[in-house]
């Protein structure tokens, strides 16, 4: 069984679930789904978790709740404090903490196959980096937010909303959209 790591981009995914509900209200995304469906094909070494996040005193008690869920299910948080003191308090740095978590894991030989939950452009030349070194790129994401080039240099796409075994949901589980 080929060893794989998952590198979720928070926003992204969350983005392309938002719109996806839209049109299908009975939609809940999970991420425990997604871990037990990604071990049945792969020995899964870690998942990553990248988001902005406010500090640990400013967060509310159910995104502590949801960052515990994710802990259980094995997932590594790798959050970027947003910066509340701007007039438009928003995340910066999160696409760069994920693209340098999997090229240095790429070159450290700990995985076989990324997972990238995400449809960002932006990745495509992580994506070719990180093939450049012989390691495959899984993409998963909404057909409603994954962009052609990232498609187009993917190993393979797996769509959500394609996929039943990621369409239950526990309660916990469900993501905070």
């Amino acid at each position: 069984m080929e060893r794989a790591i998952f590198f979720i981009d928070a926003r992204n995914i969350m983005g392309g679930c938002r719109e996806h509900q839209r049109n299908n209200p009975n939609y809940a995304f999970g991420y425990k789904e997604i871990v037990d469906y990604l071990k049945q094909d792969y020995h899964v070494i870690r998942g990553y978790y990248y988001d902005g996040a406010p500090h640990q005193s400013q967060r509310t008690a159910g995104k502590a709740q949801f960052f515990d869920f994710l802990r259980k299910q094995g997932i590594t948080l790798r959050l970027k404090e947003i910066d509340f003191t701007q007039a438009h308090p928003s995340q910066k740095g999160v696409d760069i903490f994920l693209t340098t978590d999997m090229i240095s894991l790429a070159y450290e030989d700990a995985y076989d196959t990324a997972i990238l939950l995400s449809g960002d452009g932006d990745y495509v030349a992580l994506v070719e980096l990180v093939k450049s070194k012989g390691k495959r790129v899984i993409v998963l994401s909404f057909q409603n937010c994954i962009a052609r080039s990232l498609r187009e240099v993917a190993d393979n796409v797996v769509y959500f909303e394609n996929t039943p075994a990621l369409n239950r949901q526990t309660q916990i589980g469900r993501a905070h959209v």
